[in-house]
């Protein structure tokens, strides 16, 4: 696909979620930074309908406005005047899309099997497996666990904003190849060498890491980074537990869209400051944080779920060890 419209008021890329297509508008006002990131999260080599539309234009106050109907996101980025403002911006760009396209998705009726957004990454570990690595309320430790994993015997898929779909008790993940994966601080050196400086990597940055997958795969087993089992060791988790432990993977993203206060990193200043087409704050509807989630609970309980130990950053060989242990088991 063409790079899109390079004239007028805006600049229109394609950005790919799955077979998600985003068609995403940036203001020329905007700044180059922003413009830089737009470029590389997009994808010129696929040719998608334009699902939904993000409009990105500069102003002073952040701020996100969502139109399920015409099936639109209006997303105001503020000036960034340092590069930590920079990278906030770029992750926040993110965090709206991403969580604008689950919104969409549950809002429209014509959506027979809306996608479902998981707080978590996902590797292949082979030509149709996925392995998702999501948040429990354990512990950090998702990202890093997804790309030693990747390292070892797969592909990275997507980190942070998995998105799957549900058929019956069958749960397939999308691909977002084009989309960086979160780097702690503490992590980086362990991950990266010499990358320790920043907060998003994308693929080409990852070098020795993984190449990244572009299909969607079924997910045959789900990780869960636990910070009170020592480091290496893994447990079976029950269906009970699963239901209790993957509610908040199930439902965070929605409920940061809603409440940007629960974020450790924001460009919103007030849930008041993203609301529907009609000027409703989005947190006046509260039917969105439970959209499905019973359905996308009832399809992951039926997939093996395993806690592992995460312990220091140093501990990390012995984890992906432990993980990776079981997923040679599973493709036994």
């Amino acid at each position: 696909m063409a790079r899109g419209n390079e004239t007028g008021p805006t600049v229109m890329r394609l950005v790919r979620i799955g077979d998600i297509g985003v068609e995403l508008h940036l203001d020329h006002r905007a700044n180059r930074g922003v413009g830089a990131f737009v470029d590389r999260i997009s994808d010129e080599a696929v040719d998608l309908p334009g699902r939904y539309h993000l409009l990105a234009i500069a102003g002073e106050q952040a701020r996100l406005v969502m139109d399920p109907d015409r099936k639109t996101m209006s997303l105001t980025l503020p000036p960034a005047r340092t590069e930590r403002d920079q990278a906030t911006i770029e992750i926040g760009l993110l965090q709206a899309l991403a969580r604008g396209v689950a919104f969409l998705e549950a809002a429209d009726p014509q959506v027979a099997m809306p996608t479902a957004l998981l707080h978590g990454g996902a590797v292949m570990i082979s030509t149709d497996c996925a392995i998702a690595v999501v948040d429990g309320g354990l512990g950090q430790g998702k990202t890093s666990l997804a790309m030693g994993l990747a390292a070892r015997h797969g592909q990275l898929m997507v980190d942070e904003f998995t998105f799957v779909t549900i058929a019956g008790q069958h749960v397939t993940v999308l691909a977002a190849p084009q989309w960086p994966w979160h780097v702690r601080s503490d992590m980086a050196a362990h991950l990266v060498p010499g990358n320790v400086d920043r907060r998003l990597l994308f693929a080409g940055d990852l070098t020795g890491i993984a190449t990244t997958a572009v299909n969607a795969d079924a997910v045959r087993m789900m990780l869960i980074p636990d910070r009170g089992l020592p480091a290496g060791e893994t447990v079976d988790v029950s269906p009970v537990e699963v239901r209790r432990l993957l509610r908040c993977a199930v439902t965070d993203h929605l409920r940061k869209l809603v409440d940007p206060r629960l974020d450790h990193v924001s460009i919103f200043d007030s849930p008041d400051h993203l609301a529907t087409a009609d000027g409703a704050p989005l947190h006046t509807r509260p039917a969105v944080l439970v959209h499905d989630a019973k359905r996308v609970l009832d399809a992951l309980v039926t997939v093996p779920v395993i806690r592992v130990g995460i312990g220091a950053p140093a501990d990390l060989p012995i984890s992906v060890t432990a993980a990776s242990a079981r997923c040679t088991e599973l493709l036994a």
